[in-house]
């Protein structure tokens, strides 16, 4: 049987490295959600339960969700995953949740990016 040669063993090193750190980038979400009067004492109420779940989340590195001092309807959100798949994950468990329901009709204002 032939060997195979150093430049295939290169290129498939090569693409292993760069599919693996693909799935490896850490994903940031920042923003703001603005809250009607008529959601906010039930998204008041059910956010501490929400950043505890999430706190939990394998993959969660970072997770800060802060009301707004000066304008009680905007909270500010602040999220670092380790990979896409980690945020993929929350994203889907959030939609099911209670705090899914609680703020579908929340206005989000999200910028979202990955590094490594």
């Amino acid at each position: 049987m032939e060997q195979p040669s150093l430049r295939y063993v290169y290129l498939l090193i090569r693409a292993l490295y760069v599919y693996r750190s693909a799935k490896l980038s850490k994903v940031t979400l920042q923003g703001y959600i603005v809250v009607s009067d008529d959601d906010l004492a039930a998204v008041q109420a059910e956010l501490l339960k929400h950043i505890e779940l999430t706190r939990k989340e394998e993959g969660c590195l970072v997770f800060r969700v802060t009301q707004d001092k000066e304008n009680k309807n905007t909270f500010t959100v602040y999220e670092e995953f380790v990979n896409r798949e980690a945020f993929e994950s929350h994203q889907q468990r959030v939609k099911r949740s209670q705090w899914g329901e609680i703020t579908a009709n929340v206005e989000r204002h999200y910028q979202i990016s990955e590094s490594r």
